[in-house]
């Protein structure tokens, strides 16, 4: 599949079931057009960047809405911008969990599920985040399709980074463990990933589909059977013994 991506991420093998953290340098960089009444009564685009809308925008949003283009309400007006489909969708995320009180480049990122497009040739990938110490997001999927500037170069793996000491990278991992079990077992999006029909991987909860209450009565049937068929053996043993005697 064609990404439309730089050099340096055309080899991409996809996303793991890891925490990544959100590139500054590289999210900031992504290209928007503002959208501008022109005196004449015209619109003209003026070039801008996700980092400076981000920035210049502050702590002013009250609303974001539909992408693209995106529109950001502020208090006093009303912003337009436009741009690859992912550049404003990952804009609006970000406004949108500031606007709650959270930062998206502090968060960690989770991704949890790949889907196919039904409506055209592509892929989307699904995330849920974690900030101040707890799932602020269930569910933000990103899409990967043919003019959608999907760039997978912005999420960084934690994981990635040198460890701060010798066993720094098994207390990475535990932690990661624990926001993936932690989601599929008390958010509304984890339950649902465990009660699907297609039963898609658990990542980091392998036993979380195993029914105890199941398990226990499947032994129970399979010990019951095979009672009866020790019983059975020893009627079977009796019968033949009540032969040998009768004959005698």
């Amino acid at each position: 599949m064609e990404h439309n991506l730089p050099d340096q991420t055309k080899n991409w093998e996809g996303f793991r079931p890891t925490a990544y953290s959100l590139d500054v340098n590289r999210v900031c960089a992504l290209p928007l057009e503002r959208v501008a009444e022109a005196s004449t009564g015209q619109h003209q685009t003026i070039p801008v960047t996700v980092g400076e809308v981000y920035r210049s925008l502050a702590e002013q949003v009250v609303r974001v809405e539909s992408i693209p283009p995106i529109l950001v309400a502020t208090a006093k007006t009303e912003v337009v911008f436009d741009g690859p489909h992912f550049n404003c969708h990952l804009l609006q995320v970000l406004l949108d969990l500031r606007k709650d009180g959270f930062d998206g480049f502090c968060a960690k990122w989770y991704w949890y599920e790949s889907d196919s497009l039904t409506d055209e040739v592509g892929h989307s990938y699904r995330f849920f985040v974690v900030d101040k110490d707890r799932i602020v997001r269930e569910s933000v999927s990103f899409t990967d399709a043919q003019g959608s500037g999907f760039n997978p170069s912005v999420f960084t793996r934690s994981e990635v980074s040198p460890p701060r000491s010798v066993r720094y990278g098994e207390w990475e991992k535990a932690d990661t463990r624990f926001w993936y079990r932690k989601f599929y077992q008390e958010t509304r999006m984890g339950q649902l990933m465990m009660l699907r029909n297609d039963e898609p991987e658990l990542y980091h909860y392998g036993e979380g589909r195993w029914r105890p209450e199941l398990t226990l009565y499947l032994v129970y049937r399979r010990m019951s059977s095979i009672r009866w068929a020790v019983w059975t053996m020893v009627l079977l043993m009796v019968l033949l013994l009540g032969i040998l005697l009768w004959s005698r």
